[in-house]
């Protein structure tokens, strides 16, 4: 079975456009926020056969509304890394993440600003209510503290020619192959099915290669999901934050 095509046709039937004027349009993704609703992003034709990618301010508005702000230190430093590492640009008039693009770069921006808005989207879960530390931080404290050797912020193309973030790469080894890591701080449908996607994509290049899903527990979520994505694809484990030490093996 060709999992990438299976998932890009769903990504196709599953995504609804929308004219807003003669400039530009509104797309309707079949990705969920963390109230359930469909995230949207829209497409300004601007001059010299470039566009804008936006996603009209929702996101950060969102999470203003619901008293996330991004002002504090450690979530302002989170925020400006997930812009970077994203190429996304913030305007703060008008709370857009966006980014301008030529018109043949618009599948994989789109993907991209996509991918951005829900890393940001996820930072309502690091709020002092919900969270008592950084979750990547305190990985890499882990990894620091266990002599556990990683690289950071890697970037992959897959065989679609989209590119994927994994915030950790894991060598080979005599024990073990190379092992990317994603951390998830709130496992839902909607981010597993970004992982299986995401991993499909990319190990279609590296078939030796495991992935890694270091869920942060102490946040509810769907006990099954971890399961249904080995079930999609064997190379894909889970690994709860709360058994890291008990689980150290699979990262040494």
């Amino acid at each position: 079975m060709d999992h990438i095509t299976n998932y890009l046709n769903w990504l196709k039937k599953n995504m609804i456009q929308t004219q807003i004027d003669e400039v530009t349009d509104e797309i309707t993704t079949p990705f969920l926020d963390r109230h359930n609703d469909f995230t949207q992003i829209y497409i300004k034709k601007l001059g010299n056969d470039q566009v804008k990618i936006s996603d009209n301010g929702y996101i950060v508005d969102d999470l203003r509304m619901c008293g996330v702000s991004l002002t504090g230190e450690k979530r302002n430093r989170i925020f400006q890394q997930i812009l970077n590492g994203r190429g996304l640009q913030y305007d703060v008039a008008t709370d857009e993440l966006f980014l301008i693009c030529d018109r043949n770069q618009i599948a994989e921006k789109q993907h991209t600003l996509l991918q951005g808005m829900l890393d940001i989207n996820d930072m309502f879960y690091l709020s002092t209510d919900n969270v008592a530390s950084v979750f990547c931080e305190d990985v890499i404290k882990f990894f620091d503290s266990s002599d556990i050797y990683y690289s950071q912020d890697i970037r992959v193309t897959g065989k679609s020619g989209l590119t994927h973030d994994f915030p950790f790469v894991l060598q080979k080894n005599k024990n073990h192959s190379e092992r990317m890591i994603k951390l998830s701080n709130k496992l839902d449908k909607s981010e597993a099915e970004r992982i299986m996607f995401a991993w499909s994509d990319v190990s279609e290049n590296r078939k030796e290669s495991q992935l890694i899903v270091l869920i942060n527990d102490s946040n509810s979520y769907n006990r099954e999901l971890p399961e249904h994505m080995t079930k999609y694809n064997p190379s894909i484990i889970s690994v709860n934050w709360s058994e890291r030490v008990a689980q150290r093996d699979k990262f040494a």
